[in-house]
């Protein structure tokens, strides 16, 4: 295969060297490289070196794009070139964002690209090594998992302090190595002490999970050099991985002392086991390390910042990015804000009607408690009262001493001589049961014109627009989600592929 590299990091010079001694493979391009051209320029002199990610786009038979940190040319170029089909090998980088990822990952869903992270920890021999005692039952139960990280003090101007950029670097490594060897951890704390917020001195994360050993990350400044060290603590003793001169050693370390166990057989850098396992992607193989778990790194990394801003655990809800969790995620935040919008609209409504139909208001408690005497009970197109309507006054005049509300007569269609002799009709039938102040306490109904009784209809009908359209995405969402056989049948197939890679 031909390969780009787009961008560097301190990590990625030895991958570089694994794709020029690895047989049918050849760098063929490289970009935005400044630390690397002279060595570039050394071992493979013809290699071109470009000056824009563009030049790699339009470049012939680039099979895949090596892409390492974050500047933002580097971030943009990957993107174009995985919209463009390009498969992408992305050396982690936290400067490169959760952001950057998730993009990646869409476009992934829309063309069907390779992407592949090189996460070393995933094929280092060593932690393999750890990995199969632990499957294989040889530890007995992991009680815990201890990682430290010891940096060197350093006598620049920034003193023995890390800035957040660097420890999220140093946790974005080690987090992947903690997952790789105690499981797929959804909870997550985190503390800091140091005299700013961006100046750390140490710095602990808790990891937790159901049915997982806990697991601590720690990192200090203060040491005399710069190491890292795992300390597993099983039934069988405590197996600790470390950074011992240039090279990783596991050693057991039980009553009897401490012994180094033997590597393995058959022992390659993980550049070169990486760069195998692109192989396999490639021809369409499921491979671990996968995208997904790249993507649970960043989240893992993010809900570290969301710990220590809540001063509180976290929990990770683990969900593969795709249109259908994008579009459930946007259907759920519309939908809060239709249901917000319906509140708001319902104060409007209340306020509107205040204001233009005031009176009608006054007319709603007389016509609660049966105050109000409608056209039908009085004969067409006169004033006399019907049969209907002499029975209502008759139960009017029974409770009219003991409610202080007014009588209201209901207008006709226009003709203002004919209510006011329904009303005069009212007031004598009244009197003769007995009501002395039937004058002063009955009235017409006050008039509300036709274009108040517009505005308030469509006024109610928009208040009622947002409920009824909340409702619909609420169905919407329900439909989109995927059924807990679906969801489970995918977890036990990455788990299955995770194994038979491991």
């Amino acid at each position: 295969m031909k390969f780009a590299l787009l961008g560097e990091d301190p990590h990625i010079a030895g991958f570089v060297r694994a794709i020029d001694v690895a047989p049918g493979h050849q760098l063929v391009a490289a970009a935005f490289c400044p630390s690397l051209t002279a060595e570039l320029s050394s071992k493979t002199p013809g290699v071109p070196i470009r000056n824009r990610w563009e030049d790699l786009l339009v470049e012939q038979g680039i099979d895949a794009v090596v892409v390492a940190g974050s500047d933002e040319n580097v971030l943009t170029g990957a993107r174009h070139l995985a919209g463009a089909g390009t498969a992408v090998l992305l050396s982690l980088s936290a400067g490169q964002g959760s952001t950057f990822v998730y993009e990646l990952t869409l476009i992934r869903d829309d063309t069907h690209v390779v992407l592949f992270p090189l996460i070393r920890s995933e094929v280092d021999p060593r932690i393999s090594q750890l990995v199969d005692l632990i499957r294989n039952g040889q530890v007995g139960q992991v009680v815990d998992l201890q990682f430290s990280r010891d940096i060197a003090g350093r006598s620049d101007a920034s003193g023995k302090l890390l800035s957040v950029s660097e420890l999220d670097e140093h946790l974005l490594n080690d987090i992947g190595l903690l997952r790789r060897v105690g499981g797929r951890y959804d909870q997550v704390t985190a503390l800091r002490s140091g005299p700013a917020e961006n100046r750390i001195s140490q710095a602990n994360v808790s990891l937790a999970g159901e049915g997982l050993p806990q697991a601590v990350w720690s990192i200090r400044t203060d040491a005399n050099q710069s190491k890292w060290e795992l300390s597993v603590t099983a039934e069988q003793g405590r197996f600790v991985l470390a950074e011992m001169e240039n090279r990783v050693v596991l050693e057991q370390v039980a009553d009897s002392g401490t012994r180094e166990l033997a590597a393995p057989k058959d022992v390659s850098d993980t550049d070169t086991l990486l760069l195998r396992r692109f192989e396999h992607a490639m021809r369409g193989e499921a491979v671990s390390p996968d995208w997904t778990s790249a993507v649970h790194l960043f989240e893992t990394v993010d809900a570290t910042h969301r710990s220590i801003k809540r001063r509180r655990t976290i929990d990770l809800h683990f969900e593969t990015t795709s249109e259908r969790s994008i579009f459930k995620t946007q259907m759920t935040a519309i939908g809060c804000g239709l249901l917000l919008l319906t509140l708001f609209g319902l104060i409007a409504l209340l306020t509107l009607g205040a204001l233009l139909d005031s009176q009608r208001a006054e007319v709603a408690g007389s016509e609660s408690a049966g105050f109000v005497m409608r056209t039908s009970e009085f004969e067409a197109g006169s004033a006399n009262l019907n049969q209907t309507g002499i029975s209502h006054v008759a139960d009017m005049a029974r409770r009219v001493p003991g409610v202080s509300l007014p009588i209201y007569v209901e207008r006709s269609q226009g003709d203002d001589n004919l209510d006011n002799s329904r009303r005069n009709s009212v007031v004598e039938s009244l009197v003769t049961h007995g009501i002395a102040d039937a004058e002063q306490r009955t009235f017409l109904a006050p008039e509300t014109s036709e274009l108040t009784n517009i505005v308030m209809k469509i006024a109610r009908i928009a208040w009622l627009v947002p409920l009824v359209l909340f409702l619909l995405l609420q169905l919407l969402v329900f439909v989109a989600k995927p059924s807990a056989a679906a969801q489970s049948s995918r977890a036990n197939a990455s788990q299955e592929s995770a194994d038979q890679q491991c």
